[in-house]
């Protein structure tokens, strides 16, 4: 029997988890987007939590 070693990446399981609990249904409902603002407030939210989940490094912290 032969072993075959996969990297996979944490972000598609993330993401996965995060729709699977409808996150960005629950911050919506909660903080909706009232300013007509071009990306929902949501969607930032949920970026922010897969930043801090995935990256070593801060969004605030990037230059670019």
């Amino acid at each position: 029997m032969e072993i075959k070693i996969k990297s996979v990446e944490i972000l598609p399981l993330v993401k996965y988890d995060m729709e699977a609990l409808r996150l960005a249904r629950l911050f919506d409902t909660f903080v909706p987007n009232h300013n007509g603002a071009e990306i929902a407030l949501a969607q930032v939210l949920c970026m922010m939590i897969m930043n801090i989940t995935v990256s070593t490094t801060l969004l605030h912290r990037m230059e670019d």
